[in-house]
C-alpha cells in the first residue's frame, strides 16, 4: 500500500514511522508536487494548517485526474467542510490527529480501495471471458440453443402425453364403478361438476376447484369390491348386509390411499368420508361438523342431489326444487350449512347441467339401469340418498 503523503508544517513527522508500522509505504510530496506522484500511489494524504483556494484547487485537480483516495486533516473549522466537501475529499479528520484514529481511517480506506479495484478487476475479466467465449464459441452457443428448444419440445410432448394417459386412466376407473354399480356416466360427472361448482362458490382456490371436479367422482370406487349379491339386491338390506354394504367407504380409500397422484389422494379422502353426516351419526368413523373433510362435505352435497333428481328404477325421482328443499331441510343435520348455502348460490349454474324445461318438471335424459344396491331394513329410499 503506497500513500502520498503532503504536510505543511514538520510537527507531524511521527505519522511516517506509525502508517510503516502497518505496512503502509509512504511517498513524500515536495513543494506540493502532488499530480506529479499520483500514479505512484493508492491514495493521497493532506495535514493541513489551513484550508486556501490553492489548496482546495489541488484536490480538484486530484479528483479530475484519479480515482485515488484523499484524506485530510486539519484544525477544527466549520468554514471549511463545505469547500473540502465541495473539493471531493474521501474522508476528514481534526488535528491534532489522534494516531488511533489515523490508522483506522487509514486502514478502512485502503481496504475500501481494494475491494473497489478486485470487484472493477473481476467484473472486467468476466466481461472479457464472456465475450471471448461468445466469440470463439458462437458455433456451440446455437447448438446447445438448439438442443435446449428440442428437450423443451420432447418434455412438453411427454407431459401432454402423461397428461392423456392420467385422463384415460381416470375414464377407465370410472367405467369400472359405473359398470359395478347403478351409477350412470353422467352421474359420475355430474358429482364432480357440481362439487366444482360449489367449491368454487365458497372461495376455494382454483387447484382445489379443479382436483374434487375430478375426485369427487370416485366417491363410490370402493363398492367394486362390495359382493354382487349384496350390491344387486332388489330388495331391502338386512342388517349385515348394510354393514357390508358401508365398507365401500373404507375399501375406496385403501384403495386409492398410496397414490401419489394430487386427484386420486383427494378422491380418497372423498371416498371414505363421504358417508359422514353433519350431525356426526354417518359412517365410517362417525365424524361431527368440521372434523368432516371440506372436500368430502362438498361430495355429499353433490351425490346426494344428483341421486334425488335422477331416474332410478327403484325410486321416484324429484323435481328439481323439491330436491333443492330436502338439500336445504338436511342443512346443520346431514350437510354442512356453509356447504349448501354455496350450493343454493350455484343452483342456476347447476340447473344447466340438466335437461330441464321451464317449468322444472321434465324427466332427465338419463339412460334406465337396472337396481343395483338395496337398502337397510327400516330406512327410508330417500334416507338411502345420504347414508
Amino acid at each position: 500500500m503506497r500513500l502520498l503523503l503532503y504536510t505543511e508544517d514538520s510537527s507531524v513527522e511521527w505519522i511516517k514511522p506509525l502508517l510503516t508500522q502497518i505496512g503502509v509505504e509512504i511517498v513524500e510530496c515536495e513543494h506540493g508536487d502532488i499530480n506529479g506522484k499520483l500514479q505512484d500511489v493508492d491514495g493521497v494524504f493532506l495535514v493541513l494548517n489551513t484550508v486556501t483556494d490553492e489548496i482546495v484547487e489541488k484536490i480538484k485537480s486530484v479528483r479530475r485526474k484519479t480515482d485515488r483516495f484523499v484524506l485530510v486533516a486539519v484544525p477544527h473549522n466549520e468554514d471549511w467542510f463545505e469547500a473540502l466537501e465541495d473539493a471531493g475529499v474521501d474522508d476528514l479528520i481534526f488535528r491534532p490527529i489522534n494516531p488511533s484514529e489515523l490508522v483506522s481511517v487509514i486502514e478502512h480506506m485502503f481496504r475500501t480501495r481494494k475491494f473497489y479495484e478486485t470487484k472493477t478487476s473481476h467484473k472486467r475479466t468476466r466481461e472479457e471471458s464472456w465475450m471471448n467465449i461468445i466469440k470463439s464459441q458462437q458455433k456451440e452457443i446455437v447448438e446447445y440453443v438448439r438442443r435446449e428448444e428440442s428437450y423443451i419440445r420432447e418434455r412438453d410432448k411427454l407431459r401432454r402425453e402423461n397428461r392423456e394417459l392420467l385422463e384415460e386412466l381416470y375414464t377407465l376407473l370410472l367405467r369400472v364403478i359405473e359398470l359395478k354399480d347403478y351409477e350412470t356416466h353422467e352421474h359420475t360427472l355430474r358429482v364432480g361438476r357440481i362439487s366444482a361448482l360449489v367449491a368454487e362458490a365458497m372461495g376455494c382456490s382454483s387447484e382445489f376447484v379443479e382436483l374434487i371436479e375430478k375426485a369427487a367422482p370416485f366417491h363410490d370406487i370402493g363398492k367394486v369390491f362390495i359382493p354382487e349379491s349384496i350390491l344387486l339386491k332388489r330388495g331391502k338390506l338386512t342388517s349385515d348386509e348394510y354393514e357390508i354394504m358401508k365398507l365401500h367407504t373404507i375399501f375406496g380409500y385403501e384403495l386409492l390411499k398410496t397414490s401419489k397422484n394430487p386427484v386420486l389422494s383427494l378422491a380418497a379422502e372423498v371416498a371414505l368420508f363421504h358417508h359422514e353426516k353433519y350431525n356426526g351419526k354417518g359412517y365410517p368413523h362417525g365424524l361431527k361438523g368440521d372434523e368432516i373433510p371440506l372436500s368430502a362435505q362438498i361430495a355429499a352435497v353433490a351425490d346426494s342431489f344428483d341421486a334425488m333428481v335422477s331416474h332410478r328404477p327403484y325410486k321416484i325421482r324429484k323435481s328439481f326444487d323439491e330436491a333443492i328443499r330436502e338439500i336445504k331441510d338436511l342443512s346443520g343435520r346431514f350437510y354442512s350449512p356453509f356447504v349448501v348455502k354455496a350450493f343454493v348460490q350455484t343452483i342456476d349454474e347447476i340447473r344447466k347441467l340438466y335437461n330441464w324445461g321451464t317449468k322444472g318438471d321434465d324427466i332427465i335424459s338419463n339412460s334406465s339401469h337396472h337396481r343395483k344396491g338395496g337398502t337397510k331394513d327400516g330406512e327410508s329410499q330417500s334416507q338411502k340418498s345420504y347414508c
